[in-house]
């Protein structure tokens, strides 16, 4: 496989949006949390108070416990299994809010919204670090590393800043119905990246993740690439060594020996 391939393969997994879900969460929460019921007030002061308590919910019974749970999922489970897994709870979530969020009660809908940090939290927010530090082998790995962030990155600064906007024009049902969706087809690219559980770098570095063998450096210009299982030839030098009787003795290169 080639080193484009190698970018290729990898990095169509790290999209605006498992990378943007935090995003939204930390800078679009008040949307959320004013949908769910938890922005309301008769004066400013307590419609900020309901806000910070709302957050402190959030981030308490759903956000924290996930980032501590994604420190050790990722070794039990894999880390495919645990991005496919989570974008797929995360999209269940969804799309219930968006189907109930009229019907609903306040603490029902704070509980989805729970649920679905927990999730992103253990999740997405913990692989999409993890798996392209470890999938791409030395040679591309700066390079397809770099492709695979700034990706991540230009989607979460995208989708936060349009998701107010976004809002307006379809509502926040339809929003939340349009992540679902996303976060689903994440799950199914997600399928594409091969497993780096239970390996180290080097055999990364030798082609365990993608059963191809690694490519060296040309000996000299204009030279060919020899393989991981090709012999160099050393020319014999002539040896000498000292017998356990002090008698020197010396190996000549077509092998007789001289006293």
């Amino acid at each position: 496989m080639s080193d484009l391939a190698f970018i290729a393969t990898t990095s169509k997994t790290f999209t605006p949006a498992p990378s943007a879900m935090p995003s939204i969460s930390a800078l679009n929460q008040s949307i959320f949390l004013e949908d769910i019921g938890f922005a309301g007030g008769k004066d400013p002061w307590h419609k900020l108070w309901k806000i910070a308590v709302g957050n402190i919910i959030v981030q308490l019974a759903g956000w924290m416990p996930g980032v501590y749970m994604g420190v050790f999922l990722p070794d039990i489970l894999g880390r495919r299994v645990l991005q496919c897994g989570t974008c797929v709870l995360a999209c269940v979530f969804f799309a219930i809010w968006a189907g109930v969020s009229d019907v609903s009660s306040s603490g029902g809908l704070i509980a989805l919204f729970t649920l679905s940090q927990f999730a992103l939290a253990c999740g997405p927010n913990v692989t999409t670090f993890l798996i392209p530090a470890e999938v791409f082998p030395t040679r591309v790995r700066g390079t397809a590393h770099g492709i695979s962030a700034a990706s991540g990155k230009a989607g979460a600064l995208l989708t936060a800043y349009s998701f107010a906007t976004a809002t307006k024009q379809i509502g926040l049902r339809g929003v939340l119905g349009l992540l679902a969706g996303i976060l689903f087809l994440v799950a199914l690219v997600t399928l594409l990246i091969p497993e780096p559980k239970g390996k180290t770098l080097d055999e990364i570095e030798n082609g365990a993740l993608y059963r191809v063998r690694p490519q060296t450096h040309a000996l000299a210009a204009g030279g060919s690439e020899p393989s991981d299982t090709e012999v160099v030839q050393v020319a014999p030098k002539a040896a000498s060594a000292q017998d356990n009787s002090g008698m020197a003795t010396s190996l000549n290169t077509d092998g007789r020996v001289d006293c």
